[in-house]
């Protein structure tokens, strides 16, 4: 029956873990094949791909491609399709063979063929189906919320990368004057201008300073794994990744118009509301099909016999009775269900509306900061260069300059960590609304970030 009715074959697919794992460890970042898939989604990123410096945009193609969990939230997604497709068909009919042989008669052997074809059930059908459609919504929507995850963990990767090897190089900046404070205290004592206790404050600040950029080194380290994770590479090929973010810690000015148009939007069709709101209709769906099971099912079995001679041609009718109490057990137990995923919509919408007016606080909020953090990185140099022409001179000795060298130094410092917090507010505000406010990942179009893929 098979061959007449062309039936599909099983091809087997094993996957050895050391064959995955071997192809995992070879994926590099400027793989012909990995190239060709992203200029096929994104032809305006194919001018220049490889790029030497990758931004946003580009890497976020990358990612997109690459990262595994996203890979799985696709499968997931062409499940609830290959699901649907199979939901609301109608009952297979069901074939019987009968045999029976009688000894002491003429013609000792009955044969038989009985059918059993399901009636009616249309309405059930719809719903099962409909019921099927709000799944493949709801992993829609889990795939458009895992894909914005991506985004946001590759964007606080590469923003935490940045900020950690500006530290490193501050870091490596008071370390040099660090040293030589140590020096010049060291030129006292042999001078015998000072007592020998007077260098122990600048060894030990030279020893804080060599212990932060120690620091700072190995938070560029961890953003590399983090990078790894995001990307789908090996944490070696990561490593040699240029980043260009030429705007970081300083992001443009959005209007007040285009945040409120952003923020209706994500308080409407954010991808974890759409998910709570598929999951309630869902629930209405599942009310419905509950309340239409108090009606009896009905199956039709017609069929032909060969008893001993005569020609029978039977007609069954067979009919589901429903539960013994009008199935008003599995009705309360849809009503619930509704009621929780009406209350589940509903705290996700609150939870979004909070994240996103607490994001547009801090943002604003971290905006002032960096900003003032900029005012007393200016007021520093200008002390700074005062004490240099002071020096020049005589006015100041080496060590005034060096201490004013280091108030510089540490109001850059604290401008690092406001631009860093401020880049982190802004990103964070994207989060909340699910939509990038700038940045060159804008030109890269809504519904292609979702789309395909290949695992």
């Amino acid at each position: 029956m098979c061959v007449v009715a062309g039936c599909a074959q099983h091809a087997p697919r094993p996957l050895p873990p050391a064959q995955t794992l071997a192809a995992y460890e070879a994926r590099q970042i400027d793989d012909a094949g990995l190239a060709e898939r992203v200029v096929a989604r994104f032809p305006q990123l194919g001018k220049e791909w490889p790029p030497k410096r990758w931004n946003r945009a580009q890497l976020l193609a990358v990612a997109l491609e690459q990262n595994p969990q996203l890979a799985v939230a696709r499968a997931e997604r062409a499940v609830a399709d290959a699901t649907a497709n199979t939901t609301g068909l109608r009952e297979p009919i069901g074939l019987t063979a009968q045999l029976e042989y009688a000894r002491r008669e003429r013609s000792p052997w009955l044969y038989g063929l009985g059918l059993e074809i399901a009636i009616g059930g249309g309405e059930r059908r719809r719903l099962d189906r409909a019921l099927a459609d709000q799944d493949t919504l709801a992993a829609q929507a889990r795939l458009e919320g895992k894909a914005w995850q991506v985004r946001a963990g590759l964007m606080q990767a590469m923003s935490a990368r940045i900020a950690a090897l500006a530290a490193s190089d501050l870091g490596a900046r008071r370390v040099d004057l660090q040293r030589a404070r140590v020096e010049l205290a060291v030129q006292r004592i042999d001078a015998g201008e000072d007592a020998a206790l007077q260098a122990l404050p600048a060894r030990e600040a030279l020893r804080e300073a060599e212990a932060e950029v120690d620091d700072a080194r190995a938070d560029a380290q961890h953003a590399i794994d983090a990078l790894a994770a995001v990307l789908g590479l090996p944490r070696a090929e990561v490593s040699r990744i240029e980043l260009d973010w030429n705007d970081w810690g300083m992001p443009p000015d959005v209007s007040e118009e285009e945040i409120l148009r952003v923020r209706e939007h994500a308080l409407l069709s954010r991808s974890d509301l759409a998910e709570a709101i598929a999951q309630h209709d869902a629930g209405e769906l599942a009310l419905q099909r509950e309340v239409v099971r108090q009606r009896p099912a009905f199956v039709l079995a017609p069929g032909y016999a060969w008893d001993h001679g005569i020609v029978k041609l039977p007609l069954g009718l067979g009919m589901t009775l429903p539960r013994l109490d009008g199935n008003r057990a599995a009705i309360d137990a849809a009503l619930a269900a509704r009621e929780l995923a009406a209350a589940r919509l509903m705290a996700t919408q609150a939870s979004v509306l909070a994240a996103i007016d607490g994001a547009r606080v801090a943002e604003a909020l971290a905006s002032t900061q960096s900003r003032a953090a900029a005012q007393r990185v200016d007021a520093a140099r200008r002390h700074a260069l005062q004490q240099a022409t002071a020096l020049r001179l005589g006015a100041v000795d080496r060590g005034e300059t060096l201490a004013a060298d280091l108030v510089v130094l540490e109001a850059e410092r604290d401008a690092l960590r406001r631009r860093h917090q401020h880049e982190t507010a802004r990103l964070e505000l994207e989060d909340s609304l699910h939509a990038p406010l700038s940045g060159p990942e804008l030109t890269l179009p809504r519904n292609a970030t979702t789309a395909g893929g290949h695992p």
